[in-house]
């Protein structure tokens, strides 16, 4: 994983955020980027770095929902609330998230 494939991903993520119109503010830290309804406290969704540099996207408060998506979570993290799922540069198209991503923004 490069810097510049994170930066990808993350891109691709506010490109799926415009497009739905949703107004996020944007939270970045050294090994996340966070997006969350602006006024609010709840993180909705965004993209990590994990061990070994692996990359994630990860979708809050959606458990039930991504048991049955047909793209398997890599991680359930029971404290935060949030499915990680593996983010492959060249294959795994962040769109395809979408429907887990409208139910994140949801219950935010």
């Amino acid at each position: 994983m490069t810097n510049q494939t994170y930066t990808s991903f993350v891109e691709e993520l506010e490109q799926v955020i415009a497009k739905q119109g949703w107004n996020l503010a944007k939270q970045v830290n050294s090994s996340w980027c966070s997006f969350k309804p602006r006024k609010r406290r709840n993180v909705a969704f965004g993209i990590m770095i994990g061990a070994g540099n692996t990359l994630y996207i990860y979708v809050k408060r959606v458990h039930a929902e991504a048991e049955l998506f047909p793209i398997k979570a890599a991680n359930y993290d029971k404290d935060h609330d949030q499915d990680e799922f593996l983010l492959e540069p060249g294959i795994t198209q962040v769109e395809s998230f979408l429907p887990l991503l409208k139910l994140a923004y949801s219950r935010c």
